[in-house]
């Protein structure tokens, strides 16, 4: 049996790597989701406690309502990357990166 030439095999197209702008908003969007079940968590600790009055609504805001609009933005920036402009798109990003170091800072309630 004879090998066909090697004009006639057909080679698997190469790769395209995402662009990083796509990967940055990609773990924002993951890092803003795992932000905001974490909440969700720790608001059904506060409420398993009884204790009245709490969970406050800002807690729900600052623990759940501020990670899932994060995630949003950061969601939106990857799904319409291809047809925003540059700057708009860097602009999303870094506010949706200098809200999550805020959060960050935040969450553990401080001393």
């Amino acid at each position: 049996m004879k090998n066909p030439p090697e004009s006639v095999i057909s080679k698997p197209a190469p790769m395209k790597a995402w662009p990083a702008g796509r990967v940055v908003a990609a773990v924002l969007t993951l890092l803003w989701l795992l932000m905001a079940l974490e909440g969700v968590s720790l608001i059904g600790g506060i409420r398993d406690q009884h204790v009245p009055g709490y969970p406050s609504e800002g807690q729900l805001r600052s623990m759940v309502f501020m990670p899932l609009g994060g995630s949003a933005v950061s969601a939106a920036a990857l799904v319409f990357s291809k047809r925003l402009p540059g700057r708009v798109k860097r602009l999303l990003l870094a506010i949706s990166l200098l809200a999550l170091l805020f959060l960050f800072l935040t969450y553990g309630g401080g001393v």
